[in-house]
């Protein structure tokens, strides 16, 4: 299976490196146009290959991305008419860090340790148990899909990384998707 993951257009949080996680807010008009951006781009990179299966996060944010994404490959006929909402893919809780700046030290420590709950954060133990089953659940092709697309989180998509890719703690705490990055994977 081919599964392709796509992180969320810029919101207003992200353009003032705020830490965003639950907070449900909606795409800039910078991350509108990423959105279909990289809609266009994942068009070409299909060439003329059918997503089966739109699963997104059920942030804002992450449904209009989706929603320009659809926009884009449903003229063309590449994608379903409707997307699928899981709670699997939404963003991190990041408790006291909510709103702060992204660069705070504890912040970017928390992002290493992975059974850390002491800021009322939710642990990366949390999300990979939530994301490793969603991914698990996929690769068991229970829905039959051959081509899913993810719209998510940042968070979330770290975890995805690491479901496939071995890394260090340094590691997986300094990788990093960028608004509207589209990684693929096998499944």
């Amino acid at each position: 299976m081919k599964l392709y993951v796509l992180r969320h257009g810029e919101t207003s949080m992200n353009s003032l490196n705020q830490v965003c996680g639950l907070s449900n807010v909606a795409l800039s008009e910078k991350g509108k146009s990423q959105a279909f951006e990289a809609a266009e781009k994942l068009k070409h990179k299909l060439d003329g290959t059918k997503i089966d299966a739109i699963y997104v996060s059920p942030l804002l944010r992450a449904q209009e991305t989706a929603q320009a994404v659809q926009t884009i490959l449903s003229k063309n006929g590449l994608c379903p008419a409707n997307f699928v909402t899981d709670e699997r893919l939404i963003e991190q809780n990041y408790g006291n860090f909510e709103g702060k700046s992204r660069l705070d030290k504890a912040f970017e420590e928390s992002k290493r340790q992975f059974a850390d709950k002491s800021h009322n954060q939710e642990s990366l133990l949390a999300i990979a148990y939530r994301v490793y089953d969603f991914l698990e659940e996929l690769k068991r092709g229970k829905d039959g899909s051959k081509t899913v697309l993810v719209v998510t989180h940042g968070a979330v998509c770290r975890m995805i990384h690491s479901y496939f890719n071995s890394m260090t703690n340094e590691e997986f705490g300094a990788w990093r998707a960028v608004n509207c990055q589209t990684d693929e994977y096998e499944l």
